[in-house]
């Protein structure tokens, strides 16, 4: 997983962070610090941990892009589309300011969230500066109308982070109204998503003479600070743990990952969600232990010897058998849609000899093959792709047997003593990616018959290995820019 931290560059000799190539917003490489702020954001995310030195992230060890955001709203969408285009998968934004929005910045969000990426900014920080009130911060409002994901700060006694909180810093809180007001109502529901803790945080700073330890007594080693703060801070925190979520299951977006963080942070403040700490306080333990995760077993089949077709509803011989069950508590279902049967071996006549292939869920048809070729059977189309239903899913806590049948064709292709293998492989954006139920195919001449009138006769054995993957959910005037 990559993180970008999209802010004033990060130190890019820091030996507590593991560094990809960085980007200025113009697309040359770099992203080298021109501030202190950059560096402990990237520091809350992906410390090293286990190294002897320093601090840990929240996403240990994961690959951080610097990408430094220049000093205009272009640039700032420069940003973002350089972190797109450079393979990040997600972005991290401490930056923001109260007032009007950037349509280049909105439309390189959006672009971001389109193409797959965990997008997270602040909520801003307030009221210890203009307009000195504790809205929130644009781009962290775009939440309400987008999968971004805005975070807010909480105390280190899971308070909301105000001006009197139990932290004893009383100059700054956590921006938790509407930047623009609904009906009169201040308080309608365009606060944080989630919030972490934004105080006296341990992180990464430059090295040396830079930096906010610098001739400070605070910590002996210059190198790291010990109370970087504000929803700058907690912004970070939440990308490592979005880093955790996408390192168990790639295929997550950012809205579902926003829903897992939400569905399994901890409530704090007012029973339920508010205003002030959305959700509640991140849990980074229940979000990853939360995902859905599927295991998968073939059921070995006793050897049996085919006719030579197989070309009727009676007469379909079922070759694999599975089980998928779903151990997620994310409210996540898992898809089955599409499944595909890989043929491999040195046969090569599946096309041929295969009329048509029947996957079956609980018993019940889902679906015929849409494809058959030599290399593999496919049944149903990537998802969403046709705008319908998945073929099938799986609810959280249960679990679905299936079966894959074939029918043979009259006439085959296959020689006597060709041999091939049908493994099931099932293919779902990353669900589940692994080889089971191995069925060794041989063609040998049918008992009782003509030795020159080939047959095929099945052998299928039980391959082990147990197989997880996880769910999906298928279903420009500007302000004071300042970092949060």
């Amino acid at each position: 997983m990559v993180v970008a931290i999209i802010d004033d560059g990060v130190d890019l000799t820091h030996s507590d962070l593991n560094l990809t190539t960085g980007y200025d917003p113009w697309g040359a490489e770099g992203g080298d610090a021109r501030g202190d702020h950059g560096t402990a954001c990237a520091g809350e995310a992906g410390a090293i941990l286990n190294n002897s030195i320093g601090v840990a992230g929240t996403a240990p060890n994961v690959s951080i892009m610097p990408v430094y955001y220049g000093a205009s709203t272009y640039e700032h969408a420069a940003a973002i589309d350089l972190a797109i285009d450079n393979g990040a998968d997600i972005l991290s934004n401490s930056w923001g300011w109260v007032g009007a929005p950037s349509s280049l910045i909105t439309a390189a969000i959006n672009d971001a969230i389109d193409d797959g990426k965990i997008v997270l900014s602040t909520a801003g920080n307030g009221p210890d500066r203009s307009p000195w009130t504790y809205q929130v911060g644009y781009p962290g409002g775009l939440s309400s109308s987008t999968d971004l994901i805005c975070v807010g700060a909480s105390s280190p006694t899971d308070e909301h982070k105000s001006s009197s909180s139990s932290d004893g810093i009383f100059n700054w809180g956590s921006g938790y109204f509407a930047t623009s007001v609904a009906q009169g109502d201040p308080f309608d529901g365009d606060g944080p998503d989630v919030v972490a803790p934004g105080t006296w945080s341990y992180t990464t700073d430059r090295q040396g003479e830079d930096g906010y330890n610098y001739g400070t007594p605070d910590l002996s080693n210059p190198d790291y600070t010990h109370n970087f703060q504000g929803t700058s801070s907690s912004c970070p925190k939440v990308a490592g743990i979005a880093a955790l979520l996408l390192s168990a299951n790639p295929g997550l977006n950012s809205g579902q990952v926003k829903r897992i963080l939400k569905n399994t942070a901890d409530d704090i403040e007012d029973p339920g969600a508010d205003d002030k700490t959305g959700a509640g306080r991140v849990n980074a333990w229940r979000a990853v232990r939360s995902l859905s995760t599927a295991d998968e077993h073939s059921t070995p089949r006793s050897d049996r010897l085919l006719p030579i077709s197989n070309d009727s509803e009676e007469e379909k011989m079922s070759v694999l058998k599975f089980r998928i069950s779903d151990h997620g508590q994310d409210s996540l279902s898992i898809p089955v849609d599409p499944a595909t049967v890989e043929i491999g071996g040195t046969g090569g006549e599946a096309a041929n000899d295969i009329a048509w292939a029947e996957l079956a869920g609980n018993g019940i048809r889902i679906a015929l093959a849409s494809s058959i070729t030599n290399d593999a059977l496919v049944f149903g189309v990537a998802p969403n792709a046709d705008n319908a239903a998945a073929l099938f899913e799986i609810a959280d806590g249960s679990f679905a047997e299936f079966a894959i049948s074939i029918y043979l064709n009259a006439v085959l292709a296959a020689n006597v003593g060709d041999t091939g293998t049908i493994f099931f492989n099932l293919l779902d954006g990353g669900l589940v990616s692994g080889k089971q139920g191995l069925v060794l195919i041989s063609a040998t001449p049918p008992q009782n018959a003509d030795a020159k009138r080939p047959g095929i006769h099945s052998n299928a054995k039980r391959w082990n290995e147990e197989v997880r993957g996880h769910g999906q959910n298928v279903n420009q005037a500007r302000g004071t820019n300042h970092v949060c």
